[in-house]
């Protein structure tokens, strides 16, 4: 159960980080200009960040596997 409520914190905290990168490239977008050096720096932080949260649940959710015994297993072991 632990891992399920770890994935899904971190799923969350995953989609924040790239939804506030969203939402300045769009007001980005609507002033009509590019972003700001500052902007930017702070967009391309939120994705590196993102994408590393999207390597601990890739790993998180290969631990739960490991950690749930197969129903295959359990019929070969009766």
């Amino acid at each position: 159960m632990g891992h399920i409520i770890l994935i899904t914190h971190k799923e969350r905290e995953h989609d924040a980080l790239l939804r506030l990168a969203r939402d300045i490239v769009e007001a980005g977008e609507r002033r009509g200009r590019a972003l700001s050096p500052g902007e930017d720096a702070m967009v391309t932080e939120f994705v590196k960040q993102a994408q590393a949260l999207e390597h601990e649940i890739s790993l998180l959710r290969r631990d739960q596997r490991r950690a749930v015994p197969s129903k295959h297993r359990e019929t070969e072991d009766a």
